[in-house]
């Protein structure tokens, strides 16, 4: 980002004490006719106009531009970094300053506020025609949409007693996935037994796909290539490898965001989050970015609330390359209304048939709801019958799969608003 506003300059508390000084000294000099006093303050006005001077120009033909991750999360502290470029063929840069804001993004809510917090950012030096990079690390404590910026960069070198400095209005949209948890041992295996005679898909992906995950001593019938030559000469016997086959499962979750007298203007809305709905999400957040290192296959999260989203994420150990999904988790919110039965048909036309479907839902009754819909729509609705199970937040079942993060067990009822969601900037990384 480049300066789009003047380079504005102003004393600093040092450099207003040092002019009153000087002006001390001129005065005694006149009053008294002193011709020492006036030739030190002639000496005293120079460091002043060469503070003025260098900040001002220290400050000309910089860029600096922000950068920031494609996935956050709540909870996590997550690292902004800060690029500035000198474009300037001779003088270098010297101990800029960046200010910048995190807040949330509350829509009208926010107007008139200036209690966001400020993270100050030191970049020692940019070398002409180089960029520099500095950083400082955010955690938010609630999902949703964030805003980074108005930034200002500043400098008061070499003296300190003129600050020179200009604005970068662009703010930066940052949106928050709920926190993750931990998924409990052979939590895939719970979430994917059906009913006896096991019939979700499982799509087989051959012999090299196959995970290496131990050495054993040679059996009559093992192929020589499978020899591990390591193992053999140091056993002084016959070793292989053994390969575990995986499969490729795929998983459907259908988050049920129901809640009595909810709003739908989520997250501009200032009320508590509710700690049902999020536990709900942070489940399927935590699927999302763990399930890729035991499940070879897709999963599919629709979320019916405030608004019906279906999102497919691909079978990935680091959670990226899923914006569309995370955002999905970031902004919905709960309804009193929630239209389930939409949100099943367009499951079912997507479902190519044989992976289950979890029902996760707030309500006290889904299974009494989901029926009632399914006999309706028994055309539509019937293949999918077989594969739906119900997960509630209340149920030991769900207790028994996942492991809520530390933010939602040391705080259940999530207290406060989204207006203090972003006061909690930590520190600089330089």
């Amino acid at each position: 980002m480049e300066p789009r506003s003047r380079i504005r300059l102003r004393l600093t508390r040092e450099g207003l004490a040092y002019v009153i000084v000087v002006m001390f000294v001129a005065a005694a000099a006149i009053l008294r006719s002193i011709n020492l006093l006036i030739l030190l303050n002639g000496l005293m006005v120079a460091p002043l106009l060469l503070s003025w001077r260098i900040s001002r120009s220290s400050l000309r033909r910089l860029v600096a531009r922000r950068v920031t991750g494609e996935v956050w999360f709540a909870g996590r502290a997550e690292t902004v970094f800060w690029e500035v470029t000198n474009r300037r063929y001779m003088l270098p840069a010297w101990q800029l300053t960046i200010l910048d804001q995190a807040s949330p993004d509350a829509g009208r809510h926010a107007r008139g506020r200036n209690t966001n917090p400020v993270a100050t950012v030191v970049v020692e030096e940019v070398v002409p025609g180089q960029t520099s990079t500095s950083s400082y690390r955010v955690r938010f404590p609630q999902r949703g949409r964030y805003l980074l910026g108005p930034a200002k960069v500043q400098t008061s070198f070499p003296f300190g007693l003129v600050r020179a400095e200009f604005t970068l209005p662009e703010k930066q949209e940052v949106l928050v996935a709920p926190a993750a948890g931990r998924l409990t041992t052979g939590w895939d295996r719970r979430l994917m037994s059906v009913s006896p005679g096991d019939e979700a898909v499982k799509r087989r992906i051959g012999v090299m796909g196959d995970e290496f995950f131990a050495v054993r001593p040679w059996r009559n019938g093992d192929s020589l290539r499978y020899l591990h030559w390591r193992s053999t000469a140091k056993h002084n016997r016959p070793m292989v490898r053994q390969f575990d086959r995986r499969s490729d499962r795929d998983v459907i979750l259908v988050l049920d965001l129901w809640r009595e007298g909810a709003g739908s203007d989520f997250p501009s809305s200032l009320a508590p989050l509710d700690h049902e709905i999020e536990l709900i999400l942070s489940f399927a957040t935590t699927v999302v970015v763990l399930a890729g290192r035991e499940i070879q296959g897709q999963v599919t999260i629709a979320i019916c609330g405030s608004a019906n989203t279906l999102a497919v994420s691909g079978a990935t150990s680091s959670g990226h390359g899923n914006e569309n999904l995370f955002r999905n988790l970031a902004l919905s919110g709960p309804s009193p209304e929630p239209d389930l039965e939409e949100m099943l048909l367009e499951v079912s036309k997507s479902s190519t048939g044989g992976s289950p479907v979890y029902i996760i839902s707030s309500r006290p009754d889904v299974q009494q709801f989901v029926d009632g819909l399914i006999r309706r729509n028994d055309q539509d609705l019937g293949d999918l019958l077989p594969w739906v199970r119900f997960l509630s937040p209340r149920d030991p079942v769900f207790s028994a799969l996942f492991s809520p993060p530390e933010m939602l067990l040391r705080n259940p009822e999530l207290p406060g608003s989204l207006a203090d969601a972003g006061r909690v900037v930590r520190g600089v990384a330089p």
